[in-house]
């Protein structure tokens, strides 16, 4: 495997972690029956975004893992 790739697969990794414990952080907040994409809305909220939906995929995406 090529170094390049390698740095990408590690930043992929840390990405997701991230968003992940965002997630988490957010569920707990909230309580349980929070949706992804009120989840993804809040998110994108705090950190300025303009569009969650973009988010919300990722964030998807990553549930179904």
């Amino acid at each position: 495997m090529s170094k390049k790739r390698e740095l990408q697969e590690y930043k992929d990794g840390i990405f997701k972690e991230h968003i992940l414990r965002l997630v988490e952080a957010k569920r707990e907040a909230l309580g349980e029956n929070v949706s992804k994409k009120e989840i993804a809305m809040l998110i994108a909220k705090d950190l300025g975004l303009e569009d969650y939906m973009p988010l919300y995929k990722v964030i998807y995406s990553l549930d179904k893992e």
